[in-house]
């Protein structure tokens, strides 16, 4: 296209004969401007929905290579591959940004962690039973003595599946040397880190701080270990939602290390449902005050704030733990370390509010509030009395306790120390719950008692 310079545009003005030629051209050169800009408005209004990231199809990591080999520049190559290393799909089509963990190669795992249980697994089984443990790659050993000791006297008939919890990846070492120990299915999960990590209204340089004065201002166990508050928080209500458990309905927890000491010639998922019970156990103690100062205060603004949860206190085993007015809690509880509880349980709305309410709270953090007194409050406001079982004839121990069994008819076939057992201990406060929930073992105890003081006035 020619353009007029400015002289001979003054000239066509002045000349009649040019006059209307050049009027033309200028038209037609508005005409194209006028174009080119309704172009450039388009692009920019609607260009930006045509390659916005809602609309970008996403491709799976694994056709990398083959989208590479298809495109035509490695400018359009290296665009494709950054997109496909920030995005990947899901089997159900959600977009999903990877995070640093997915980029990282080097942190994957050689297996990925297991999510669910196949229905086939509870074919052979009357009762949705599984044995749980939370437990490391470095305590292998202990690991595979409590599942060893689990399956020589109790699930080598059965078969239970076993359901194993990590906040890391298990090792390939470590689900090696599991497998040998039993032929039951095993099943290895990873907690969600969201879930094990401070939640997000922790004060942690606060946290820190307690937990560094805990340290130094009392000798209790574990008082130092940050992961240790996150086990047992955890364990007090985050467990139960772990996708393996979704099918099932009773949970044996068994702890790393732990012994079972007595053959077990009865199956105890099947009693606890077959005689509705809801909450199984061995050994009681008491607390430390140290761990849980404010638990009992936060407890009862939990009761103030929440009638429709609670049971009579007649109905419960709440005055096993404190007075009439409620005024004080005796640090007494079930100790969790070998319990055996129903699922809907721990999931119920009354349940979950009073766990909501407690970690809202931070004393899982700020002090060292323990699984152990969390479900048994819980139990006192929840359950009726008759939900709870006493297993005197499984025989257990560990760490600092053990329990063998009072009556003569159970410990005939157990390794265990009726001398030193813990329902003998002054810290034990077994024998005051049994005359709630149990009478007639209870006097089995204090009969089993006077016997033992017998034999040992006469050694």
């Amino acid at each position: 296209m020619c353009c007029l310079d400015g002289e001979g545009f003054h000239t066509a003005l002045r000349s009649p004969l040019t006059k209307r030629p050049a009027r033309r051209t200028f038209m037609r050169q508005m005409f194209q401007a006028l174009v080119i800009a309704g172009i450039i408005v388009v692009v920019f209004f609607f260009g930006r929905d045509m390659v916005s990231p809602s609309n970008v199809a996403t491709i799976d990591m694994g056709d990398i290579d083959l989208l590479q080999s298809s495109l035509c520049s490695n400018h359009s190559q290296q665009q494709q591959q950054q997109r496909l290393t920030t995005t990947t799909t899901s089997s159900q089509g959600a977009r999903r940004v990877l995070s640093e963990y997915d980029m990282a190669q080097h942190l994957q795992p050689e297996t990925s962690p297991d999510q669910f249980i196949p229905p086939a697994t509870w074919q052979r089984h009357a009762v949705r039973g599984a044995l749980y443990m939370v437990i490391r790659n470095e305590n292998l050993q202990d690991a595979r003595a409590a599942m060893r000791s689990v399956e020589d006297r109790f699930n080598k008939h059965y078969q239970y599946p076993w359901i194993l919890l990590n906040n890391q990846d298990f090792s390939p070492t470590f689900r090696k040397f599991i497998r040998k120990v039993t032929d039951a299915p095993i099943f290895f999960g990873k907690t969600d880190m969201a879930a094990w990590d401070y939640p997000s209204w922790i004060d942690i340089p606060l946290a820190e701080n307690k937990i560094l004065d805990m340290t130094f201002r009392t000798a209790l166990h574990m008082g130092g270990s940050l992961s240790f508050r996150k086990m047992l928080r955890y364990q007090s209500g985050l467990f139960i939602h772990h996708p393996l458990f979704r099918d099932v309905d009773y949970v044996w927890r068994v702890e790393p290390g732990a012994e079972y000491s007595c053959d077990m010639e009865f199956d105890p998922f099947r009693f606890m449902k077959n005689h509705n019970k809801t909450l199984g156990f061995a050994i009681t103690m008491r607390e430390s005050y140290d761990s849980i100062p404010t638990l009992w205060s936060t407890t009862r603004d939990f009761m103030e704030e929440h009638p429709e949860h609670l049971l009579q206190a007649n109905e419960t085993i709440m005055p096993w733990i404190t007075d009439d007015l409620r005024s004080e809690y005796n640090m007494c509880h079930i100790w969790s370390n070998f319990e055996i509880v129903e699922t809907s349980f721990l999931r119920s709305k009354a349940y979950q509010d009073y766990f909501s309410y407690l970690d809202r709270k931070g004393g899982f953090f700020y002090e060292r509030w323990g699984d152990a007194p969390v479900r048994t409050l819980a139990a006192a406001m929840f359950l009726p009395r008759n939900k709870l079982q006493f297993f005197d004839r499984i025989g257990y121990s560990h760490s600092v306790a053990n329990h063998c069994p009072v009556n003569p008819a159970f410990n005939q076939k157990c390794s265990c120390d009726k001398f030193d057992t813990y329902d003998l201990h002054p810290d034990s406060c077994t024998s005051d719950l049994l005359s709630y929930i149990d009478q007639a073992t209870r006097d089995e105890m204090i009969s089993f008692a006077n016997s033992v003081a017998q034999e040992k006035a006469q050694q």
